[in-house]
């Protein structure tokens, strides 16, 4: 038994060293910006990414939004799904200025995009878009947006994306 010891050591010992060059010559990867992350945590907001997408249609948090997005062509968009304080927040980065007149330019509290559909809070941008529903649900349980929070958000969003543009 002891006659087979030194080649599986010896094996690992040569993968150990091999792993250990690759990493020291594989190149860093910057770590990508996300100004709406970094202001919401500088005022103290609990932040956590959840997902990054190309298609809004499929992914965004409110339903009515999918409704609209989905008519457009929109593989450039990027979607990034945040949990802000326990609230869903989907932030939409538009191909261009001036595009999708449903969601108009400033902040919309309880904003509908038909008379009898459900609401959300929106702030519009230039090219940036985000909405948090006014109500999603936990499991089963319906929950609601604080609005001081909300306004927070909306607030810190509109002024990082003010910077970005």
């Amino acid at each position: 038994m002891r006659k087979h010891w030194p080649a599986p050591v010896a094996a690992a010992l040569a993968a150990a060293a091999l792993y250990g060059l690759v990493a020291a010559v594989e190149p860093r990867l910057p770590v990508p910006e996300d100004p709406w992350m970094d202001a919401w945590r500088q005022a103290g907001l609990e932040v956590e990414l959840q997902a990054v997408s190309q298609d809004p249609a499929h992914t965004l948090g409110f339903r009515e939004a999918r409704e609209i997005f989905d008519r457009y062509p929109l593989e450039a968009s990027a979607v990034r799904r945040y949990s802000v304080s326990g609230m869903p927040v989907d932030v939409v980065s538009l191909p261009e200025r001036g595009f999708l007149e449903e969601f108009p330019e400033g902040t919309h509290l309880k904003y509908r995009t038909r008379a009898k559909g459900p609401a959300a809070n929106v702030c519009r941008s230039g090219r940036h878009l985000m909405i948090i529903p006014a109500q999603w649900n936990f499991g089963f349980f319906p929950m609601k947006a604080d609005e001081e929070t909300v306004g927070r958000v909306l607030e810190l969003f509109e002024a990082a994306a003010a910077r970005r543009e």
